[in-house]
């Protein structure tokens, strides 16, 4: 009788021993805190000391973690951050001095407003780098250019001018609210047919009886008017966003027959843009004809044979994408495979609606659908059981990761190249507290404190897109369509073509190869001189000289051009092109070696004073041109 008791002693006494053992570990493990690294932002605040004449200011660095300001330090089991407010209370265990408590508290206080407001922002009241704050700061030309560049392609001077007038808040509304263009509809709709503007004696109307009766090129085209001429710039550049980087789709996959499986995905991609509905875009990706079915195979998806090439781009970049941000996987080929099980069932029919005339239309039947259970995100805690697409989608959506990569290439697109986790999440945060919805996601990112940071600015290289319509915005030049997609297409960049589901490498367009054509775009660009009058009613002098007043203004003009397009130059960069402006090279004639003092037979540059009166001759013209395709072929306006 008495082993019992001695027994059950000794197990109570290693249960102890045990738990005690846990305790002490987690306590230690809760002490030294140590943190991933990528989830650490650094920041600088300015401490200021002394009294009156004897203040002095000195910059100090602290570390971010979670929105909380603290040291790390790094140690063999990894890096340690220990918090400021862990800090000054072992500073007042040790008793310290008054004034080391006191130095320790405000040193805490600035920092957490710092880590709180945004790691990157001197002093912890100004700059922030990824700070979703508002921004406080100025709202001048400067910014409302950036403002237009990231968001809408870019703004005339009239834009700029009036976005200041109005201020960054009103301005942001003003280009986040739809407004209607039955006109601009009505012209797309026309070249949508044929590619060809309404005035064109040779333009038809489309046979409503036949849904494959438009023109490929033509519906290139009124995305072009769209960019060119719309008043809903923000809602383009959006579209844009959404065709290039989640899941482009290729007009190539569709055969004679299919054709009308193009309007409707270009319907949808304004319908989403128009929305902001990221998720129902995303329902609306897998029931598409021209994206999911051919594109991506997923009309050749069947239970007894499946083609994961849908599930796969879907997840990978749709919506997941393929790591945490630690690094891990979000999902395995196993997932993938039953994912791919759960969007069976389409099928294709073809079938002649009029004599002789085709159409191949998709159908989805439960007969062709795998049916039974498939398990997605398994062994995670994620882990859910899905039958069709619409449950695959609708579990994709409950995942914490879905948000997070949206908001990793929001912030690529709109505010700078990387962002830390932190911001991401926060970021994310925002995207799931607004279902979603990625017009209210955009306005918070539009009036950030991220975006109008010094560090962000000049910091995303420009698609070849954004180039064109970036310079036809800013001075309302006018270029027909067909010239448009035939220097889109020398820059290897026309919507609706792209030669993978990733859409357009931004980096690979940026390369070396496309300086080249970039400047023969420019050049053809600038070539155009009477018939801008003659043919567009677009006169140079009026748009451009207009208000640089009497005389010589080349500085004025260069000052002017350099704001328009947002590149600044240094003075010896200035000087070259007031040179350039006020100077021809030519040969020194007998007659002008007492005059210029050159030497007979050899080139000179002989003076003739850039004169920016709109009566003056067309040879300015000639030198504005030359100034601006010297602007637009600089490294500085490829990026925004």
């Amino acid at each position: 009788m008495k082993f019992f008791p001695a027994l059950l002693i000794a197990f109570l006494l290693v249960a102890s021993t045990s738990v005690s053992a846990q305790e002490i570990q987690f306590r230690k493990k809760k002490k030294n805190a140590i943190v991933n690294p990528d989830d650490v932002e650094y920041t600088t605040i300015s401490i200021t000391t002394g009294k009156k004449k004897r203040k002095k200011t000195k910059e100090k660095e602290v570390a971010c973690h979670q929105s909380k300001a603290g040291k790390a330090k790094s140690t063999k089991k990894g890096l340690k951050f220990t918090t400021y407010a862990k800090l000054l209370k072992k500073a007042r265990k040790k008793n310290q001095s008054k004034k080391k408590i006191k130095n320790l508290r405000k040193i805490m206080k600035l920092a957490n407003r710092a880590c709180k407001d945004g790691a990157g922002g001197p002093g912890g009241d100004t700059g922030g780098t990824e700070s979703l704050n508002p921004y406080q700061g100025e709202f001048g030309p400067a910014e409302a250019r950036l403002l237009y560049e990231r968001f809408a392609f870019a703004g005339s001077p009239q834009d700029i001018q009036q976005a200041v007038a109005d201020g960054m808040q009103a301005t942001v509304v003003k280009l986040t609210t739809l407004k209607p263009e039955p006109e601009l509809d009505a012209l797309v709709a026309d070249l949508e047919c044929d590619g060809r503007l309404p005035d064109d004696e040779d333009n038809e109307s489309c046979n409503p009886a036949n849904p494959n009766d438009l023109d490929e090129r033509g519906m290139r085209y009124g995305l072009y008017a769209r960019f060119q001429h719309s008043i809903n710039p923000f809602f383009y550049k959006l579209m844009f966003f959404l065709h290039d980087e989640r899941m482009s789709a290729s007009l190539n996959a569709l055969s004679t027959s299919e054709r009308h499986a193009l309007r409707s995905h270009v319907a949808m991609l304004l319908r989403a843009s128009y929305s902001g509905d990221y998720r129902q875009f995303m329902y609306d990706w897998s029931n598409d004809h021209m994206g999911h079915l051919r594109w991506l195979d997923g009309a050749a998806n069947e239970g007894s044979s499946p083609n994961e090439n849908y599930a796969r781009e879907f997840w990978e970049l749709g919506t997941l994408g393929t790591t945490n941000l630690d690094g891990t996987l979000v999902y395995t080929d196993l997932d993938v495979a039953q994912s791919a099980l759960a969007f069976t069932g389409w099928t294709m029919i073809r079938d002649e609606i009029l004599e002789d005339v085709w159409v191949t239309f998709p159908a989805y039947s439960t007969a062709l659908h795998y049916t039974g259970p498939k398990t997605i995100f398994g062994g995670t805690p994620y882990e859910v059981i899905v039958e069709k697409q619409e449950d695959v989608v609708a579990a994709t959506f409950r995942h914490p990761r879905t948000a997070e990569h949206l908001a990793e290439d929001l912030w690529k697109e709109y505010i700078s190249p990387s962002a830390s986790p932190r911001a991401i999440r926060q970021l994310a945060e925002l995207i799931r507290e607004h279902n979603y919805n990625l017009i209210p996601v955009l306005r918070v990112l539009m009036q950030s404190r991220a975006l109008y940071d010094p560090r962000s600015r000049k910091s995303i290289i420009k698609h070849p897109i954004e180039m064109v319509f970036g310079f036809i915005r800013t001075v309302q030049y006018p270029l027909d369509y067909r010239t448009i997609d035939d220097y889109l297409s020398s820059l290897a960049q026309r919507p609706l073509l792209p030669a993978t589901v990733f859409g357009w490498d931004v980096n690979q367009l940026a390369g070396e190869h496309y300086v080249l054509p970039w400047r023969n775009v420019v050049i053809s660009m600038m070539n155009r001189g009477s018939s801008l009058i003659d043919e567009d009613n677009y006169d140079i002098r009026q748009r451009w000289f207009s208000g640089l007043g009497e005389g010589s203004q080349s500085a004025a003009f260069i000052d002017r051009m350099s704001a328009w397009f947002n590149v600044s130059l240094s003075e010896h960069q200035k000087g070259q092109l007031d040179q350039y402006l006020n100077y021809y090279r030519t040969e020194c004639r007998s007659w002008y070696v007492n005059e210029f003092g050159c030497v007979e037979g050899e080139m000179f540059l002989k003076r003739d004073v850039f004169d920016a009166n709109p009566d003056t001759e067309e040879n300015n013209i000639k030198k504005a041109q030359g100034l601006l395709a010297v602007l637009l072929t600089l490294p500085e306006y490829r990026l925004k």
